[in-house]
């Protein structure tokens, strides 16, 4: 992601020695009842000391998906994560959508609830760590908190879409769908 892509400026600063197994993201698309959806998601890798963010994964999980963020008629973006407040991650982006620019930032927290700032509504995960977004025609935004189980990806970030898909196909996901598509921005 270029420093001009970011929601935030990155910062230089001195931190203390820390042991970070690594974090990544990448885009994800996906389609539920003809709908598409873009966005991305975020992950870290296991060790000690982030064992926490595996609660509900096997023993053998080597990373935790942290965030997913969708928008319908997303176009898939670049996103940073960064572990420099270790053992906080975190992640920022940015997705552009027909007649809506979509900036979010998410806090992973050790010891508290995480966090998903979008466009300046505030989510609280534990409720759910994939929010989809609606930019619709009249400028505002619908959004719905989706309560997916813990993901962990393996090597294949690829596939991630593939393990969500069924996750979105419920009846909470299709009626706000239905609801809001017809009211979205029409491409640019």
């Amino acid at each position: 992601m270029s420093e001009s892509d970011q929601p935030i400026r990155i910062g230089a600063f001195p931190v203390p020695p820390y042991n970070t197994p690594g974090n990544a993201s990448s885009s994800v698309e996906v389609e539920v009842d003809s709908h598409p959806l873009g966005g991305a998601f975020t992950l870290v890798a296991r060790n000690d000391e982030t064992e926490v963010y595996f609660q509900g994964l096997s023993s053998d999980a080597s990373n935790a998906v942290l965030v997913t963020v969708l928008v319908i008629g997303g176009e898939p973006s670049d996103t940073f994560v960064s572990s420099r407040n270790h053992p906080v991650y975190l992640s920022e982006g940015r997705i552009a959508a027909p007649g809506a620019r979509i900036d979010w930032l998410s806090l992973a927290f050790p010891d508290a609830p995480d966090r998903l700032v979008v466009n300046t509504r505030v989510f609280d995960l534990t409720f759910g760590r994939t929010v989809i977004v609606a930019p619709l025609a009249d400028g505002t935004l619908r959004f719905l908190q989706v309560d997916t189980p813990p993901f962990t990806v393996g090597d294949d970030l690829g596939a991630f879409g593939d393990l969500l898909v069924p996750h979105l196909q419920t009846p909470a996901v299709r009626e706000f769908l239905d609801a809001v598509v017809p009211r979205v921005a029409e491409s640019r």
